[in-house]
């Protein structure tokens, strides 16, 4: 029932016939990069001090948590052994002064202890 409209429609057939094929992987294109411009050409144009600045705060932001992080190991550590030195050092220089007022107040009660007792004693 092929009217004369339906010779106007083209067929599947007929579209895939007339489109060109695409290449067989035989006919393939030897592999090739596309060119590159070489680096040199890039990085002249850009301003070498400020290439640097920008670098520099980069890895300044990504290290600072990791350098805080070590002096804050670093310094609790130093503390804690100045902490520790300091504490003996002052148990030392205590430890004399120490036993003299100890001994002198030990040495003046126990004389106003005999004074004390001694008229009881007479």
């Amino acid at each position: 029932m092929n009217t004369p409209a339906d010779d106007d429609f083209p067929l599947l057939t007929d579209i895939l016939e007339s489109t060109p094929s695409a290449p067989a992987p035989a006919e393939a294109q030897p592999d090739t990069l596309p060119e590159q411009t070489p680096p040199e050409s890039i990085l002249s144009n850009v301003d070498w001090e400020e290439a640097e600045i920008r670098l520099r705060n980069r890895l300044l932001i990504q290290l600072a948590p990791l350098l805080q992080d070590h002096v804050r190991t670093l310094t609790a550590e130093i503390l804690q052994q100045t902490a520790s030195r300091l504490t003996s050092e002052i148990c030392l220089e205590l430890e004399q002064p120490m036993e003299e007022l100890i001994s002198q107040t030990v040495a003046e009660e126990i004389q106003r202890l005999r004074r004390s007792t001694s008229p009881l004693l007479d």
